[in-house]
């Protein structure tokens, strides 16, 4: 039976943060994804086609997803960083899915246009398995 999306919210550095969690398709899951949106002065959420994708993809290999609306963007408290506090976003994010999912091990940060740029940087201070940037922004 299909696993549906829900609404999760986490504590981040400048408030809640609204987040798209998306679980594991598989019996037994290999991992955490958090999945990265693009530039929202562009127009860039946690909807955007390409990290929606990305996430189904990673869902039915096993991962337990979140797509987080980083500071200021849709329901999420704060006001846009230009991606210098986003990367604290996307750490308290990555913190918040490994503590609900203590059982498994791989953790993938992911993220397209302004969120490769951001995830990139995550990749500088927390210790991940796999990084996957979608047209990063360089």
């Amino acid at each position: 039976m299909l696993k549906q999306p829900e609404i999760v919210w986490v504590d981040g550095p400048t408030g809640r943060l609204e987040t798209i969690y998306i679980p594991a398709q598989d019996e037994v899951a290999v991992g955490v994804a958090v999945i990265n949106h693009p530039n929202p002065t562009q127009g860039g959420t946690n909807t955007n086609k390409v990290i929606q994708t990305v996430a189904k993809s990673l869902s039915r290999q096993g991962y337990h997803c979140y797509l987080p609306n980083l500071r200021g963007v849709g329901n999420s408290d704060g006001v846009h960083d230009y991606g210098v506090g986003e990367i604290d976003d996307v750490v308290a994010v990555v913190a918040h899915a490994q503590a609900a999912h203590p059982d498994v091990g791989q953790l993938t940060v992911a993220g397209f246009s302004f969120g490769g740029f951001v995830s990139a940087n995550v990749a500088q201070r927390v210790d991940i398995d796999h990084l996957l940037l979608l047209a990063p922004a360089v």
